[in-house]
Formats: structure tokens, sequence, C-alpha cells
């Protein structure tokens, strides 16, 4: 049985202010490639006013818990805010975004029921989401 140590993974950065780390699974932005059973699960970390834009993803629904900080959600047009011990259920296909709405780091775990979160953005995905 593998253990994952999570400060033993590297971070990168996907936009200013952004990074993540995965545990299992990854990211594509191949429309092309098959997405398949299995789990995805990573970690983001946001500094304050920072966030991820409008998107959804076609397959995978997807469980996102406040491990850190203060999020603000934005979920099939309802705004509401979430802190720790939160998780937010976000169905396939429902578009979604979050930022940092608290003065700290916000750190989410985000888990998927897919092999690769492929994600389709409604805005530029390096956009920072302004107040809702």
């Amino acid at each position: 049985m593998p253990i994952v140590e999570h400060d033993s993974l590297p971070w990168s950065q996907t936009r200013p202010g952004v990074r993540w780390r995965f545990v299992s699974g990854r990211a594509t932005t191949d429309v092309a490639e098959p997405i398949g059973p299995g789990i995805t699960m990573f970690e983001q970390a946001f500094e304050p006013g920072c966030g991820v834009p409008r998107h959804f993803h076609e397959t995978g629904d997807e469980i996102l818990t406040i491990l850190e900080g203060q999020a603000e959600v934005l979920l099939d047009g309802q705004v509401r805010p979430a802190a720790v011990g939160a998780s937010i259920l976000v169905p396939a296909g429902a578009v979604h975004s979050f930022r940092n709405a608290g003065p700290g780091r916000l750190l989410v775990q985000c888990v998927l029921n897919v092999n690769a979160m492929r994600s389709q953005f409604l805005e530029d995905p390096q956009a920072v989401p302004a107040a809702y």
C-alpha cells in the first residue's frame, strides 16, 4: 500500500498567486484524450485575493475541501462563504469558481472521480476572479 507524504510533493505554479501539487491523477487540456475511472486528488494553495476563474469539468464530480483559510465560492450562480472543515460538492458540468477571501493562505484539497481533471474555462484561465 503506497503512502504519500504530501509535504514531499513538489508544488507547481498554475497562475500568479496559485500553486498546486498532485497526489493522484493529473490535469489535461487535451480534449481528445479519453477520461476514465479513477481518482484525481490535488491540493491548491492561494494567496489572498487569488483564485480559480469560472470553469466546469464535463466529466467527473468534484469535492473541494477547505483545509486552511477562507474561501468565497461561486457554484451555479450562487455565492457562498466556505471555511476550514467545509466541503463543496460540485457535480460534473456545474460552473464553479472560488477565491481566497481571507487575509492568509487558502489551502483547498480537490478530489475528482476520474483519472484526469480536464477543465473548460469560461474566461481567461490566468485571470484573477473578482469579488462576486
